[in-house]
């Protein structure tokens, strides 16, 4: 006769009611046309005679070597991609202002800096900073002509070997991605050259550095990576930089701004961000596999961030939790997951997933990471880092629909000598349509300005459209607001510089909280706004500021 104790008999209860529940789970995905396979997502192989990322200088930089990512040939490629940027690390955020702010660079501060750095040995003279700074950076880093020259023989790019032909590790949270920050530190040097180019008058080299930006951000996205795409996005926005300044010092002729908006065209943000959440539903999953499968108990506190050695009491409460936790856990990743963000993905784009994140929260549920239900503790984890990288995501695509606008403006003016009235104009000899403000899904806001320029606009975060206005608040830091959910502004395109800002000690909002604008890239001056003294933190105090996206 078997005898089945209560503990027994609750624990088959469990693991018959897991087991439900995430073969419920399975059959969503297989209804939704969605994947447990991170290999079912893979493209199709690029041919190596088309593929940039094939060429000695790059081959080989994703992989790693005898256990070691600094040896071999693999870690020296990686070595000569980080030295791009050897010297010039304290420049970069004061070249990253020109969407955001309208500010050209300050190259006589930029050029006393690099003689700090010993970057340089002499300071050149006045209006020779911009020849001086590219002449500097291209002897010293011969690499970064090699990379930029060849970039007009290709037009896609792929990693060698790709993830498709390697071996995954059982568990992908020990997939390994050496290259990320040489690609991160190559495309930053890439970007600083550019912008000393466009503003020297050197518009085909600037705009091969934009076009070797892009396909190394396309080897990113080739593979479902969440870490990939944020890295895309970082080369991107910062790459747009490049675009505004040979926009605003109006280099390029009619072929240069054609071939300009065929790069932009090529860079699909909510597509890889889409791809990127794929691949984190599959790598979520499999991580809950690691969990359920660990000897010695204490990958959940690992995950945790907490360190337990083997032989502490909370090692062994790991071993004891049952198995039916993790498939519960690995049914309630799947079903916030797609309810959260596939599905509004598929349903109405980024903007979709951004909107509806306070059901994501009330689902997630109020309390802490540990609080009950437990089996939702991996979706608290990491399910509102998704909503970071998809507010993210969002102000990188208003900012690309702003910039090929303003090629198709720029091109317009070659041809008939004066700026549209209407965007309706550019269509369809500049343009298929007027793209839509990825918010509010209406076409972009347009207007010429008093200086012969003019601004082109998105509504902000707030989805309230403010005339353009770009409204940073204290500390004249654009990127630790902008795509920020408590921004009440507009994000413009602009080329005359917003006026800086001062950062006084004690500051709280006007009545109604923060003030009212837009996302707008514009060409005239926001208004200078006068900050009185003596006014004090809202409740909690100011924000923290975040470490800007140019970094």
């Amino acid at each position: 006769m078997i005898t089945v104790t209560p503990v027994a008999a609750l624990y088959l209860y469990l693991d018959w009611r897991a087991e439900k529940r995430w073969s419920e789970s399975v059959a969503m995905l297989k209804r939704e046309g969605e994947t447990l396979s991170l290999m079912d997502l893979m493209p199709p192989r690029l041919p190596e005679s088309e593929n940039f990322a094939a060429l000695p200088e790059l081959r080989g930089i994703n992989i790693i070597e005898e256990g070691d990512d600094k040896k071999g040939a693999s870690g020296a490629k990686r070595q000569a991609l980080l030295d791009l940027m050897s010297g010039l690390e304290k420049i970069t955020p004061r070249m990253y202002q020109g969407i955001t702010l309208g500010r050209s660079p300050d190259w006589s501060e930029i050029m006393a800096e690099l003689k700090t750095a010993s970057f340089i040995t002499d300071l050149p003279p006045m209006g020779k900073e911009t020849e001086a700074f590219k002449f500097a950076i291209e002897t010293r880093n011969p690499l970064l002509k090699v990379l930029s020259e060849a970039s007009s023989s290709y037009q896609d790019a792929e990693w060698v070997p790709a993830m498709r032909d390697q071996i995954l590790p059982k568990h992908l949270a020990a997939l390994h991605v050496p290259h990320y920050n040489a690609i991160k530190m190559t495309c930053q040097a890439l970007n600083l050259h550019a912008i000393a180019a466009a503003e020297s008058g050197k518009a085909s080299a600037a705009l091969d550095d934009y076009r070797t930006i892009s396909l190394l951000s396309k080897a990113l996205v080739r593979e479902p990576l969440m870490t990939g795409h944020l890295l895309s996005l970082l080369n991107n926005r910062n790459g747009l930089e490049i675009v505004w300044c040979l926009l605003k010092q109006r280099r390029l002729q009619e072929s240069g701004l054609a071939d300009l908006h065929a790069v932009l065209s090529t860079f699909r943000p909510e597509q890889s961000f889409q791809l990127g959440l794929r691949g984190e539903l599959i790598t979520g999953v499999n991580n809950l596999d690691a969990l359920a499968t660990d000897p010695d108990g204490n990958g959940l506190y690992a995950l945790a961030g907490m360190n337990v050695k083997n032989g502490d009491i909370r090692s062994w409460i790991g071993r004891a939790v049952p198995d039916s936790f993790f498939t519960e856990s690995r049914a309630a990743f799947v079903e916030l997951h797609m309810d959260h963000f596939m599905l509004p993905m598929k349903r109405g784009g980024t903007w979709d997933v951004v909107r509806q994140k306070d059901t994501l929260f009330e689902a997630l549920g109020r309390g802490g990471l540990y609080d009950p239900p437990f089996e939702r503790f991996l979706a608290r984890l990491f399910l509102p880092l998704f909503i970071t990288a998809a507010e993210r995501t969002l102000h990188v695509e208003a900012m690309r629909q702003q910039a090929i606008v303003a090629c198709a403006l720029e091109r317009f003016l070659i041809a008939n000598g004066r700026y549209p009235e209407h965007l309706d104009e550019l269509v369809p000899q500049f343009l298929a349509s007027v793209p839509l403000d990825p918010v509010d899904q209406l076409p972009l806001r347009y207007r010429q300005g008093d200086s012969g320029r003019y601004r082109i606009w998105c509504v902000g975060m707030d989805g309230v459209d403010n005339d353009g206005q770009v409204n940073l608040g204290p500390g004249d830091n654009p990127e630790s607001i902008l795509s920020k959910p408590h921004y009440q502004g507009d994000w413009t395109w602009q080329y005359d510089p917003v006026p800086h800002l001062p950062t006084p000690s004690r500051l709280s909002p006007p009545l109604g909280g923060l003030p009212q604008g837009d996302w707008t890239w514009q060409y005239d001056p926001a208004p200078q706004l006068q900050i009185p003294s003596g006014l004090s933190p809202p409740l909690g105090g100011l924000p923290p500021p975040s470490e800007p996206l140019g970094n």
